[in-house]
């Protein structure tokens, strides 16, 4: 299979796996919540309306963000690709720190039920619609900015192909979180999306910068060995200074992070004294 092709439906297909299924749970959370507060069936019903909402909306973004790029001169491609494939390896650090903590859906489940439980009491079925298109569109956005940057640099039919794989198995984990065995479900899928996503922002990373290089925005210090095509479409990696700093400075921030958080869990455990 050629590589960019297989990068697009690897990394494509994570990124909707993670986020959709962090929606999928996050929905269920709040759907439970209102059920329990005895809410009607309006109020559920309200809030899938805005669920659907919010996908139709992030589907319509990135669908014309992707075709704004794609008919953008070739130059100007590659620069619209170095500084969207930047913003999303920050953006994508973030989520990968957030992962790490066991704080972003933790945090973000809680102030939703929280929501869920007011607009419940106030009888508000406007509050539970944009409290359904919150939770959604907030994945929605960060999905569409991430298969952009896919989209730019490995191709539609890759990007598509993977989408339509994520969907696929989301659809899978959906049934198992509504059949009440999502929790194991959730702990392997955070885990190996996770891996995934690291892999994937090292490439864009990587191809980010030379993109950048290309535009001359970049410096180019040229390594020893010759580019290859294979490391360059699967990995990101070319032959540059600039480019390997990128990627090692990225890396050395997911293992500080991945250190700390083991840190705070020794710290925190019973072992070390302290309550966990």
């Amino acid at each position: 299979m050629d590589a960019n092709i297989f990068g697009a439906i690897l990394g494509a297909g994570a990124i909707i796996l993670r986020e959709g299924f962090e929606a999928i749970l996050i929905l269920t959370a709040a759907v439970a919540v209102l059920r329990k507060t005895g809410a009607g069936g309006e109020s559920v019903r309200a809030v899938y309306a805005g669920a659907w909402a919010a996908f139709l909306f992030s589907a319509a973004v990135s669908v014309g963000a992707a075709s704004y790029a794609l008919s953008l001169p070739e130059r100007t491609r590659a620069a619209f690709e170095g500084i969207v494939g930047f913003v999303a390896v920050v953006v994508l650090f973030f989520v990968i720190n957030w992962l790490f903590h066991h704080t972003y859906v933790v945090k973000w489940n809680a102030v939703v039920t929280a929501r869920a439980k007011a607009a419940a009491a106030g009888g508000s079925i406007l509050g539970l619609f944009l409290l359904g298109f919150t939770v959604v569109g907030r994945e929605g956005i960060e999905t569409a900015l991430f298969l952009q940057t896919i989209v730019v640099s490995r191709g539609v039919m890759g990007t598509m192909a993977g989408v339509a794989i994520g969907l696929g198995g989301l659809i899978v984990l959906a049934s198992l979180v509504l059949r009440g065995v999502g929790g194991a479900s959730a702990k392997t899928v955070f885990k190996w999306t996770t891996v995934i996503l690291i892999v994937f922002a090292v490439a864009v990373i990587g191809g980010a910068a030379h993109e950048m290089q290309e535009v001359g925005w970049l410096s180019e210090t040229h390594f020893w060995f010759r580019e290859s095509q294979a490391l360059g479409s699967y990995l990101g990696v070319y032959p540059s200074v600039e480019t390997f700093v990128a990627q090692a400075t990225l890396v050395a921030l997911v293992i500080a992070s991945y250190v700390a958080v083991r840190l705070r869990v020794h710290r925190a455990s019973p072992v070390s004294g302290t309550k966990a």
